[in-house]
């Protein structure tokens, strides 16, 4: 189109917003845009993964104290040391999902910048970074399955199972970390 030409008020506005976009560095339809979204998108799968399994968890360990610690008397004014154990396992297990619900919530994406879209090649660094995060998530439904709907027992008799499965979420999570250095 000619500048010469003459153009309507819809052309005009359309033009200014796609200025004002441009400006404020956001391209609405730029592939990268869309595997950012996806990226969050995905990420808040995996947290939401994460925190039913430490619900689950938390809940155990709440139930177990319950039911298992008595109440206090002279004779026995602390619960018995194998208890305490029990459920201060459980309770770890729980901080540790926590804690990697946290990582996640608080994981590094590339930056929208000139250097990044030029050297790095930003859309394909996105990709592999959603592939990880598909992978995170596989990872985070393992670990919710393996310990959603099971009493305090059945945890207590798998924690190492539990354990594993935060292990391979964490080397999945290091793995992603990888791909940005």
């Amino acid at each position: 189109m000619n500048d010469e030409e003459p153009v309507g008020a819809g052309e005009v506005l359309r033009r200014v917003a796609v200025n004002l976009f441009h400006g404020y560095g956001y391209t609405y339809y730029r592939e990268e845009n869309n595997l950012r979204a996806d990226d969050q998108r995905i990420r808040r799968m995996v947290s939401e993964q994460l925190q039913r399994a430490r619900k689950t968890l938390s809940e155990a360990e709440s139930a177990y104290r319950r039911e298992q610690f008595p109440p206090p008397s002279r004779e026995q004014p602390f619960p018995p040391a194998e208890a305490q154990t029990n459920a201060r396992r459980l309770e770890a297990l729980a901080l540790a999902v926590s804690a990697v619900d946290g990582q996640i919530a608080h994981l590094p994406v590339p930056a929208n910048d000139f250097m990044t879209q030029r050297f790095r090649r930003e859309a394909d660094t996105l990709k592999r970074l959603c592939e990880a995060d598909v992978e995170l998530v596989s990872e985070a439904q393992v670990l919710a399955a393996s310990v959603e709907g099971r009493g305090y027992a059945a945890l207590l008799a798998e924690a190492e199972t539990v354990e594993r499965a935060i292990a391979a979420v964490k080397a999945r999570l290091l793995e992603r970390q990888a791909l940005l250095v």
